[in-house]
């Protein structure tokens, strides 16, 4: 025989059997699922007290879960409302640093960060399988100061929320219910991603302190091209960068941060994946239409094998060595067609 912890009594409100342990059963319960009669037993030495059914017959447990679900829902948050005490839900937010966000054009996610909401200071009306539209939510919340803003609120026993309502641009809690255990959860008016689904919930990014800003400690590159048309191949930490950055604004027409460098740095042979750093940022500012001017974008520039000098370019007109900021000043200096 099915046992059941829940029951409606001759007023149809719920009740619970562990409520009534040790007392006398003086009312009537009938079956949240089925409406037929039940039998409190609640008194009995051995067994936890519970309602059965006072006849045999079918009753669906399916039925009943969602049933009562919806109503502790219900009775829940209309006590909070007439209470003034809270039904709150706890939403994840990412928390992030957005120090250098206009040097680097990127923020640093560092994990997530748990905030609570109460629902009663924003939805004061509670409206039980009303259609809205195409839709029939089990329960909906309303706001009497935006009444475009709706949230759905759906029992998920056995059907869990369609592709259609998840989609439908209200935000959604779905709830799943296993057992009557689940219903505790919802009495205590406390939603957590533990416990329940908030769909199209996006809380505000949490910004963290300056003191716990990890990202200023990063090793970076940073590439620039001054107003002369030279260029030069930085590297160190990202707060150290932007304090150069900051002071050379004067006299800087570009410049471009490169964040992932930790393969450069990782590496034996930083001289040589510098040099080639250096050569594919000048053709990179060259291709975005940068005043810069460079040795590697002359047409006459070669490679220098020479172990005799530091310059990488061999100069084919003026047949020298040279240093490839040298084009900024050359009147020899022929760019190459962008590619």
């Amino acid at each position: 025989m099915v046992k059941y912890r829940y029951a409606l009594n001759s007023s149809k409100a719920v009740v619970t059997a562990e409520s009534l342990a040790g007392t006398q059963i003086t009312d009537t319960y009938c079956c949240i699922a089925c409406t037929k009669p039940l039998v409190a037993r609640v008194n009995g030495p051995v067994q936890r007290p519970h309602f059965g059914h006072k006849f045999q017959g079918e009753c669906n447990g399916e039925t009943y879960l969602h049933r009562l679900a919806k109503r502790v829902f219900e009775d829940t948050y209309r006590n909070c409302l007439s209470e003034g005490s809270p039904f709150t839900i706890s939403l994840n937010s990412p928390r992030i640093c957005d120090k250098f966000k206009q040097l680097t054009g990127r923020i640093c996610e560092l994990g997530e960060e748990t905030h609570e909401y109460d629902l009663t200071q924003y939805y004061s009306e509670l409206r039980v399988e009303t259609s809205d539209g195409q839709f029939i939510p089990d329960i909906s919340l309303h706001s009497v100061e935006r009444p475009e803003d709706i949230v759905y609120v759906e029992i998920a026993v056995s059907h869990f929320l369609s592709e259609k309502k998840a989609s439908c641009g209200n935000r959604v809690i779905e709830i799943p219910v296993e057992s009557e255990k689940d219903i505790d959860m919802i009495r205590s008016a406390k939603l957590t991603p533990d416990n329940a689904s908030f769909i199209g919930f996006h809380p505000e990014a949490g910004v963290v302190p300056d003191a716990e800003c990890k990202c200023s400690r990063e090793h970076v590159f940073a590439f620039y091209v001054f107003s002369s048309g030279k260029a030069y191949l930085d590297q160190g930490e990202l707060q150290s960068l932007r304090s150069k950055i900051q002071r050379w604004s004067h006299k800087l027409r570009y410049f471009n941060i490169i964040q992932d460098s930790s393969k450069f740095f990782e590496s034996g042979f930083l001289d040589l994946v510098r040099g080639e750093l250096f050569v594919e940022q000048v053709n990179l500012a060259h291709k975005r239409g940068v005043p810069i001017k460079n040795c590697y974008l002359c047409r006459y520039h070669g490679n220098n094998w020479s172990v005799l000098t530091d310059d990488s370019i061999f100069c084919k007109t003026y047949r020298k060595p040279c240093n490839s900021n040298e084009a900024a000043e050359c009147d020899r200096y022929r760019p190459q067609q962008k590619r």
